[in-house]
C-alpha cells in the first residue's frame, strides 16, 4: 500500500522494513529504496557516535549536525539519510540518489566508503576502470 510522504520505512523496534510499492514505479527505483533501508539497518547495527562523526568527516558534513532529524524532517536532510543513500549508491550505482547533505561519492572515495559500510563489492557501475 501507500503511505503519504514515505517510499520505505525501517521500523527499528519491530526489526522490520516496509516498502510502499507504487505500481507505476520502476523496479530499479524500488530496489534503491530497499537498499537505502538496508543502509539504515547497517547504521543501527555497526555505527556508534564515533563512527557517525567519522562518516560526517568523510562526507564533508558539519560534525554539529544531528545524526537524525526531527520526526517530520526528510530523511534526505540528515547524516543518517546520507549514510543510507550512499549505502544504496555503493550497492546499486547512481540510481535515484537523493541525499541533500552531500553529493554522490567521487570515484576516489568509493573504496573508503565501501569499507566503512561493510560492503566488499561495490556496484559494477562504480568500480574503478583500469
Amino acid at each position: 500500500g501507500r503511505m503519504p510522504g514515505y517510499r520505505a520505512l525501517t521500523i527499528v523496534d519491530e526489526r522490520k522494513i516496509e516498502l510502499f510499492v507504487k505500481t507505476e514505479e520502476a523496479p530499479e527505483s524500488m530496489a534503491f529504496d530497499l537498499a537505502h533501508e538496508f543502509g539504515h539497518v547497517v547504521d543501527i547495527r555497526y555505527n556508534d557516535g564515533e563512527r557517525r562523526r567519522e562518516w560526517m568527516r568523510l562526507r564533508g558534513i558539519s560534525p554539529n549536525t544531528p545524526w537524525y532529524g526531527c520526526s517530520a524532517c526528510s530523511d534526505f536532510d540528515t547524516p543518517a539519510g546520507d549514510f543510507a543513500e550512499t549505502f544504496a549508491y555503493l550497492l546499486l550505482g547512481p540510481g535515484s540518489y537523493h541525499s541533500r547533505m552531500a553529493p554522490p561519492p567521487r570515484p576516489e572515495q568509493i573504496p573508503v566508503l565501501a569499507r566503512f559500510c561493510h560492503i566488499e563489492h561495490v556496484s559494477s557501475s562504480l568500480a574503478p576502470k583500469h
